[in-house]
């Protein structure tokens, strides 16, 4: 302090310490108190203490530096505990709480801010600082571009499937009576109710489908039974699936372009990704080649620089989110399924693909995606 710096001192293992030896403990905060520190983090260094400890140490802590001294807590997340042990901190009179977005951190990561700050503020009411939990999945999603650590799909409030049903009976129900299956309204942290369009799915994830997509379906008829059968058949679809599907049963509406599998194809030379491709467009047919940093990539800039020379609205097409694989199941005979997310002008949708060979199921999200925009964002 000598040189009018500020100190937090972040108390590495102090839980474990605690447990140990609790005197000796609490004699190193006193003395990095004395030492002129502003604020003492109390940090469970390993993730592997239980709230009822951590709230019986942070409470000792408190007691023994003052009630007016400030304290913060440091939880990691091996026992997935991170945000209850984090609770309990401050509900012993820690006024400080440190995590990571998405629980970004070492081994099983820290605590998720993103899932602390909706549940105390929306479970709790804690009202903390001026935050506007509405940008909550935004800024999940932002983090996750940025860093390349992809939120899990069951992640609560911010995840894939926060507030997706997925299930036959629960679409179904839900449809009926939202709140059943939502334990808040999921536009209080930016997201929104889905229902999945799968092989679990039944008649109400049909109707849903064409609801959200603009289709008029007569429940019961022909058309409505075939896009269930067709569904499960598909196994799993993303908006740009379901809505090509239901154009084709619907409306049976030609498509925009189609790739010729025959000259298709995706390789490395001397190192380089490249992309071949001819598309069908209106009865034109157009070729094109790219290099990128890989396949995929050179794929997509082939096929991008193809559509242009018809659809230039194309160029405002990005490419949000790419996610491979999610293994079917072991083995090198196993299907995996690409998920990825597309925007442009505000719109925001997913193409998701199923196969065995990886590179051809990347491939055909792209084009679905693009399909998709040509048929649905565009007109």
């Amino acid at each position: 302090m000598t040189e009018r710096r500020r100190v937090f001192y972040d108390a590495e293992h102090f839980f474990d310490g605690y447990k140990d030896n609790p005197e000796y403990a609490l004699q190193t905060l006193e003395a990095a108190q004395q030492g002129g520190a502003e604020v003492i983090i109390l940090c469970d260094t390993n993730g592997g203490s239980l709230p009822e400890f951590i709230f019986e140490a942070t409470s000792a802590a408190r007691a023994r530096l003052g009630t007016n001294f400030p304290l913060g807590i440091h939880a990691h997340n091996d026992d997935d505990s991170a945000k209850e042990n984090s609770i309990q901190a401050v509900l012993a009179g820690a006024r400080q709480v440190q995590g990571t977005i998405n629980r970004a951190g070492e081994r099983c990561g820290n605590l998720d801010l993103c899932v602390f700050l909706a549940s105390v503020n929306l479970k709790r009411g804690w009202g903390i600082g001026n935050i506007n939990l509405e940008e909550l999945r935004n800024l999940s999603r932002f983090v996750e571009l940025e860093n390349g650590l992809a939120v899990p799909v069951y992640n609560a409030y911010t995840g894939e499937n926060a507030f997706t049903d997925k299930g036959g009976v629960h679409a179904s129900a839900s449809r009926r009576c939202p709140w059943a299956y939502r334990h808040i309204d999921p536009s209080l942290v930016g997201g929104e109710s889905s229902i999945s369009y799968s092989d679990l799915g039944g008649g109400a994830n049909v109707e849903d489908m064409a609801e959200k997509f603009g289709f008029p379906l007569e429940v019961g008829s022909v058309q409505h039974r075939e896009l269930v059968r067709m569904m499960k058949e598909f196994q799993v679809l993303g908006d740009a699936q379901g809505f090509l599907l239901l154009n084709k049963v619907l409306r049976n509406n030609p498509e925009p372009f189609d790739v010729l599998p025959e000259n298709r194809s995706t390789g490395r030379c001397d190192g380089v990704a490249f992309a071949n491709l001819v598309m069908r467009v209106n009865g034109d047919e157009l070729t094109e080649y790219a290099v990128g940093n890989g396949q995929i990539h050179a794929f997509d800039i082939a096929l991008r620089k193809a559509l242009e020379r018809k659809y230039p609205h194309v160029a405002a097409v990005k490419l949000l989110h790419y996610r491979s694989p999610d293994i079917q199941k072991p083995g090198t005979d196993a299907e995996v399924i690409i998920h990825t997310t597309f925007g442009a002008g505000g719109h925001r949708w997913t193409s998701v693909s199923k196969g065995t060979d990886q590179q051809i199921a990347g491939e055909n999200a792209i084009i679905d995606a693009y399909k998709y925009f040509l048929l649905k964002v565009l007109c």
